[in-house]
């Protein structure tokens, strides 16, 4: 009898051949999901060794404590190895900063090891949105969560337990400045939460950050932030290019005059700060080099508030400053207490020239009589800080952009550096800071470029990338051309000059004089 050719029955067995590969091939990989052994992580897996104790194969109890006082995981059998190493700083200068940190003991932790620690409820933050209190804040004890390794901003990783995150965040709901660019990085990251936990993980990375521009404003630093945000690859900044929360947004101090009136304005957490940066973080995660199957997730997430440095007005609501003519601790404390290996950037303008466009920029009087009402905020200004004492209190106390003599305050003030500067020195070394002069900047923008990501240790521009940024035209320029009085100008060089000289002593560069 004849062989009847059936085409079903060879396309059934092909299927079952194909079957039993994937089937083959897919079973160890989902079993190792099974027992925690590789974790999917973005686009690549983190290897996880069971935890074994000193006795056998069995699970160490769920108290095991992560690694304290900046120990590392070699030699102890109750935290997993991971495959990754910490990163470490090649600059020199650097390198003594990121790896000793005599005054902050931070805990350090692989991605793979945390991953594992949520997943099995012994992540002793998981039930907690931060593990910082704004008491912790406040007494200058607060902590970060553990480390994650090979991330070069401060990033953790924290409980999810749904998406919807936003819904009361104080940048959303009660700020009024760039709310559409809130809302799309929030629904962004809303989006990224979402997927990720339909497949079960819960969990989300969050991320302090690298590096702040201090200041001044008037002084180049949104073309400074254009250009490092817009032409490089590893910077990135949060929702809000000025989030104003360590000065002002904490005390419940409105930026924008169209916040003024408003009595809900109500007072920002750290959770509503780092809000504005879980996009960031989401990127820096899944932006990474892979080195001997080590991955470094390189990303430098940035504040570039200019006024963070300067700006201060409720300084007397800061604990230990109760009671006193001047404050005993600043902003700078704050930042300190949360992670103090902090960098920062400072960018300076002569202060008469800063002083006069800050003028400008303001654009209070009509044209014609800039130059006349400036000669007049100068004069009363500096008559008014000079009959006041202790000085360093009313500069301080004038800093408030609410107060009705702003405008006089906003011009003179901030040209001021070394006391400010000499504040911040106080808490964090001459190494975590870079100065530069906004006539250098102007004059050489790539090559102060340079020297800034040598600075921050990161990649140095293109050939390609510095020709655009030599012809990108300057951001946030004023428009208006009149000039200042000479006697106005004069008056202004006799109160800068003993700031700017002892600015030249602090930074070791005499051009910070100005010539006069």
């Amino acid at each position: 009898m004849p062989v009847v050719y059936n085409p079903c029955r060879n396309h059934l067995l092909i299927r079952l051949l194909f079957a039993i590969c994937f089937l083959l091939l897919f079973l160890p990989f989902l079993f190792c999901i099974y027992r925690g052994g590789r974790l999917s992580y973005g686009f690549h897996s983190y290897r996880i060794k069971d935890r074994i104790d000193s006795v056998g194969r069995k699970p160490v109890a769920k108290s095991a404590e992560l690694p304290q006082n900046g120990e590392t995981n070699q030699g102890r059998s109750d935290i997993p190895s991971a495959t990754s190493v910490p990163f470490v700083i090649s600059n020199s200068q650097s390198s003594a900063v990121h790896q000793n940190d005599s005054v902050n003991h931070r805990k350090y932790t692989s991605l793979a090891e945390m991953v594992y620690l949520v997943r099995t409820k012994s992540y002793r933050f998981a039930n907690y949105s931060l593990g910082v209190s704004e008491q912790d804040i406040e007494t200058f004890q607060a902590s970060l969560p553990p480390l994650l390794e090979n991330y070069r901003s401060p990033c953790w990783l924290e409980y999810l337990g749904t998406e919807h995150v936003y819904d009361d965040s104080y940048y959303l709901t009660k700020d009024c400045m760039e709310r559409d660019a809130v809302r799309k990085s929030f629904s962004w990251a809303y989006v990224a939460y979402k997927r990720r936990l339909a497949t079960g993980l819960h969990w989300r990375v969050r991320c302090m950050p690298y590096f702040y521009l201090l200041g001044m404003p008037k002084s180049g630093t949104t073309d400074l932030y254009v250009a490092v945000i817009r032409y490089t690859k590893n910077i990135i900044s949060g929702a809000r290019k000025e989030p104003h929360f360590w000065n002002r947004r904490r005390f419940g101090i409105p930026y924008s005059g169209s916040c003024y009136n408003r009595p809900d304005i109500g007072v920002a957490r750290l959770s509503d700060y780092l809000d504005l940066h879980d996009e960031a973080a989401e990127k820096t995660k899944m932006r990474y080099s892979q080195k001997d199957n080590i991955y470094y997730h390189k990303l430098l997430i940035g504040d570039f508030t200019p006024s963070t440095m300067w700006s201060l007005p409720q300084w007397w609501r800061i604990r230990g400053n109760e009671n006193l003519d001047e404050p005993l601790y600043t902003t700078a404390h704050h930042l300190h207490g949360i992670w103090s290996r902090s960098q920062f950037i400072v960018m300076l303008r002569d202060p008469v020239e800063r002083a006069f466009s800050q003028m400008k920029y303001r654009s209070l009087p009509i044209d014609g009589q800039v130059a006349a009402h400036f000669h007049y905020l100068v004069q009363n200004t500096i008559k008014e800080l000079e009959n006041c004492r202790p000085l360093r209190g009313c500069v301080y106390n004038r800093t408030d952009p609410l107060s009705p003599d702003m405008h006089g305050n906003f011009i003179i003030i901030p040209g001021m550096y070394s006391l400010f500067i000499s504040d911040w020195l106080k808490v964090f070394p001459r190494q975590q800071f870079h100065f530069i002069r906004f006539e250098d900047y102007k004059r050489n923008k790539s090559g102060e470029l340079d020297r800034l990501f040598t600075f921050l240790n990161t990649d140095s521009l293109d050939s390609r990338l510095r020709g655009r940024i030599t012809k990108m035209p300057v951001a946030n320029k004023g428009i208006r051309t009149e000039s200042m009085w000479n006697k106005t100008r004069t008056i202004l060089e006799d109160f800068y000059r003993p700031w700017n000289h002892r600015l030249a002593d602090i930074v070791g560069d005499h051009s910070f004089r100005w010539g006069y």
